[in-house]
């Protein structure tokens, strides 16, 4: 699909959602499509399927802008969930970055752009209508795919301008598959959850509230410990306990290296974890109750991954690391957080062998989000200069279902650029749900 096709689709689906240019006297005015998808689980991250869906739906329905458009739609997701137990949800984000400097001018490109689409189902089959101990399968499609140029947002900085880190969090290029599919499963009223299928370990591990790439940071300074090995969906089995009504664990077991994202592969669980190179996680986390884990929360995670030859041929050592994770959000408004990490930087997906996060968020009663990071690592490549990272977003929510978000990322000592003492990204996301 060529470019001026996604543009269409993208107007298409921007003239759905109702983004008419209509005066209103009032900045905010209430939304009639409000109904509420409820997230059973207690150990799964915001940026997970079932939590992305609770987050577009079962929100305070003030917003700049009115839609009814769209009314008959949720009305029909409404009445599914209702009859069937299936929660449905749809997103398309588009991103575009541009770095001031590039390694070389004439055979890298500044400019790189990617589009995101989604499309996220549960299915609660065990205990729906008894609201307890449920059981929930969950899928999550996906295509990613470039604009322009040879390399994606993801991967610009370590393909074109020299940053050793991710310029634009999951927004890269393949073909459409299935990104996650799993099942959960709850026992004793909830204090204990499982689950086995292909996971995403980023939606279950180290996360944080703010971490979220199509609604908040996109750097992956901003997002992620670089010193974890954050590997691919892909299959694994885990499980967590609520030790008390505000300490919880968990452990996991999943494919070290997961989906190889090739096309044409619609189903990957990866090539890893049946042969016994298995990376094992573990965590605790302390919040005033586990439901207030997104925005107040304290979290240890440990991982291990084994030595192991690579699908390329690469041959990897075992290596081990922690990771500290903390955020407080105060009177409904005010996110800052901070983390780091350690490990031998020898992991396959691993950049740095210490890094340090700190960062603010600010809600507004629009649904505006404005979000500031620094982050400090040191890089696993031998020889190189601290590299020093710092990201500002501001997502303006227009209505309910449509937001743009200007971003500017800076890079101190970009590790693979040394010729560079520093260098800019200019960027701005869409984002249109339904």
């Amino acid at each position: 699909m060529k470019l001026k096709h996604y543009l269409t689709l993208l107007t298409i689906l921007i003239n759905f959602v109702g983004f008419a240019q209509n005066e209103q006297k009032e900045d905010v005015k209430k939304d009639s499509t409000e109904f509420i998808y409820k997230s059973k689980s207690k150990f799964n991250g915001p940026n997970s399927i079932a939590e992305i869906l609770k987050f577009d739906n079962d929100r305070d329905p003030y917003y700049r802008m009115p839609v009814k458009h769209t009314k008959p739609w949720y009305d029909w997701k409404k009445n599914l969930q209702e009859k069937t137990g299936i929660s449905l949800g749809l997103e398309y984000v588009a991103l575009v970055l541009s770095a001031t400097d590039v390694i070389d001018e004439e055979n890298h490109d500044k400019l790189t752009s990617s589009g995101v689409l989604n499309i996220r189902a549960n299915k609660v089959i065990v205990n729906r209508k008894k609201g307890k101990n449920q059981g929930t399968f969950s899928v999550l499609l996906s295509s990613r795919h470039r604009y322009n140029g040879e390399s994606s947002p993801m991967f610009h900085g370590l393909d074109e301008s020299g940053y050793y880190g991710l310029t634009g969090t999951g927004f890269m290029h393949y073909t459409f598959r299935i990104l996650e599919l799993h099942y959960a499963q709850q026992f004793l009223d909830g204090k204990i959850g499982t689950i086995v299928g292909k996971i995403d370990p980023a939606n279950f591990f180290n996360f944080h509230g703010l971490g979220i790439p199509t609604k908040a940071f996109i750097n992956f300074g901003s997002i992620a410990s670089g010193t974890v090995n954050m590997h691919n969906p892909g299959f694994g089995i885990g499980a967590g306990i609520e030790i008390t009504e505000s300490l919880y664990a968990k452990v996991a077991f999943t494919d070290v290296y997961g989906d190889l994202y090739q096309d044409g592969n619609f189903l990957d669980f990866g090539r890893n974890f049946f042969n016994g190179d298995i990376q094992t996680w573990a965590e605790i986390g302390w919040a005033p109750t586990i439901d207030e884990r997104f925005s107040k929360n304290f979290s240890l995670t440990f991982w291990r991954s084994p030595s192991y030859t690579s699908h390329t041929g690469a041959e990897y050592e075992d290596d081990l690391g922690i990771a500290f994770s903390s955020y407080w959000l105060f009177n409904e408004l005010h996110m800052p957080f901070f983390r780091f990490g350690f490990s031998g930087g020898k992991a396959e997906n691993t950049f740095y062998t210490k890094d340090v996060q700190i960062g603010y968020g600010l809600n507004f009663k629009s649904h505006d989000l404005f979000g500031i990071a620094f982050s400090w690592a040191e890089p696993n490549i031998p020889g190189s200069k601290d590299q020093l990272t710092a990201e500002l977003f501001y997502r303006y929510q227009i209505t309910r279902r449509f937001a743009i978000t200007p971003d500017v990322q800076w890079i101190k000592n970009p590790t693979l650029n040394p010729d560079e003492s520093s260098l800019w990204y200019f960027g701005a996301r869409a984002r249109i749900s339904l």
